[in-house]
């Protein structure tokens, strides 16, 4: 990936549901790619270098269903929600979601993140990897 990231920051339940479930999968197959990004919601690249603090509350469940992949690597996609809040920043609407990993990875059949307040934050592009701005 190249760029910033614009992302959602899930409430802290998710976030810690989410942590349980990469932990599970890297136990699984040991793919490092789990932990590259914190657990955020990707909603895509911008070039911009600052972001409006925003938030929503919106139920969301994303299960192991859910998962496929997207340019921003394998994802729990939520489509009805994360397409509204990209077309409200004028970003391009792609599939995007909950990062897992840059590559798919087998996910256990129980995964179900529940999420009630999201958070616009920043992954700002470095040599290094990425950096949170939130």
């Amino acid at each position: 990936m190249s760029g910033n990231l614009l992302v959602l920051v899930p409430d802290i339940p998710a976030e810690g549901k989410t942590r349980e479930a990469r932990k599970a999968v890297y136990a699984q197959c040991g793919e490092a790619s789990l932990y590259a990004l914190p657990p955020v919601i990707i909603l895509g690249k911008t070039e911009k270098n600052g972001f409006e603090r925003k938030s929503w509350h919106k139920d969301i469940t994303l299960t192991s269903a859910d998962a496929l992949m997207s340019v921003f690597g394998f994802v729990l996609h939520e489509k009805e929600t994360v397409t509204a809040i990209q077309k409200e920043l004028g970003l391009e609407v792609t599939p995007s979601g909950l990062y897992i990993a840059a590559v798919p990875v087998p996910l256990p059949g129980n995964i179900e993140i529940k999420m009630k307040r999201l958070r616009l934050a920043m992954l700002k592009k470095t040599e290094c990897g990425y950096y949170f701005l939130q």
